[in-house]
C-alpha cells in the first residue's frame, strides 16, 4: 500500500512557541524526580536574608530539588521529548482528532488499518517499553514483541488475525491496548471469525 506523507496544518504547528512544548514535556519528568520531596512545605528557611536584603542561601528543600533534577539522564530527557513528539505527530496536524464509531475486538477478530496513516511507535530507552500513538491516543504500557509485530504488520497494509499475534498471559491485556487504538480510529475490523 503506497503511503502519502502526512499533511501538516501550519496553524496548529506554529501557534505555540517551542518553549511551551518543552515545559509541557519536562513537567512530568521533573515531577517524577521530585516525587519524594514534592509534597513538602516550601516555606522553610535555612537562613534569613542579610540585613541589606540579600538572599544568599536556598532552603534545604530547594537544594534537594536541584540535586534531583541534576540526576536526569540524557536518556530520560530523550525519552520525554520522543514521547512528546510521537504523540504530537500522531495527531496529523489536528489539535483534537475526530473520533468515529468503533467495534469491540475479540482475540478471534481480523483487523486492518482504517486508513493509510500508520500507528506511530517509538522505543523508549529508559523504560524498556515501546510507545504507540495514533490521533493523540497513546498506549504507553509494557507490551510484548508480538504486539509490536502486530502493529508493524498492520502498518505494512496487512490484514491480521489478532490471536496469531497476541498469545499467553498478556493476550487479554494487550487486546485492551489494541482496543484503545481501535477507539482512536486507527484500526478497523476486516472480518470476524467467531
Amino acid at each position: 500500500m503506497a503511503r502519502s506523507p502526512p499533511t501538516w496544518s501550519l496553524g496548529v504547528w506554529v501557534d505555540q512557541p517551542f518553549e511551551n512544548t518543552a515545559i509541557e514535556t519536562l513537567t512530568p519528568v521533573i515531577g517524577k524526580k521530585l516525587k519524594g520531596i514534592g509534597h513538602q512545605v516550601t516555606t522553610t528557611f535555612t537562613a534569613p536574608p542579610t540585613s541589606d536584603g540579600a538572599v544568599l542561601t536556598l532552603p534545604d528543600l530547594h537544594l534537594k530539588a536541584v540535586s534531583a533534577i541534576k540526576e536526569l539522564s540524557t536518556e530520560e530527557l530523550h525519552d520525554a521529548f520522543l514521547r512528546s513528539w510521537t504523540i504530537h505527530s500522531s495527531k496529523q496536524g489536528f489539535k483534537t482528532v475526530p473520533k468515529s464509531p468503533t467495534a469491540i475486538l475479540k482475540l478471534s477478530s481480523s483487523i486492518q488499518l482504517q486508513s493509510s496513516i500508520p500507528i506511530l511507535w517509538s522505543h523508549l530507552k529508559t523504560e524498556s517499553r515501546t510507545l504507540f500513538a495514533f490521533a493523540g491516543t497513546v498506549v504507553d504500557e509494557k507490551t510484548s514483541q508480538s504486539f509490536l509485530k502486530l502493529i508493524r504488520s498492520l502498518n505494512s497494509g496487512k490484514t491480521c488475525q489478532i490471536r496469531k499475534f497476541l498469545k499467553g498471559t498478556s493476550a487479554k491485556q494487550e487486546l485492551s491496548y489494541l482496543q484503545r487504538l481501535v477507539n482512536a480510529g486507527a484500526i478497523d475490523l476486516a472480518q470476524s471469525r467467531d
